[in-house]
């Protein structure tokens, strides 16, 4: 999934393409990435919630996220 990650607020955000919008659970380092289109792989945890698994600059084809499976799981 990818999007804008906006952090004014107690959790970031993922703005994504279509309009909606998702809290995001992380544990890592991720404000370098704000304001940034980046990409994110996790679980979702609750109604507008992820658990961030990865986060990565959208731009970055080499890294890890790009293979993931997950909008798949979103639907669940």
């Amino acid at each position: 999934m990818t999007g804008i990650l906006l952090g004014d607020g107690p959790y970031p955000v993922l703005r994504v393409d279509d309009g909606g919008e998702w809290r995001l659970d992380i544990s890592g380092r991720h404000h370098h990435l704000l304001g940034r289109r980046v990409r994110v792989s996790g679980t979702r945890s609750e109604f507008d919630m992820l658990d961030v698994k990865c986060i990565e600059p959208a731009w970055d084809r080499r890294l890890s996220c790009a293979g993931d499976s997950f909008q798949s799981r979103l639907k669940a």
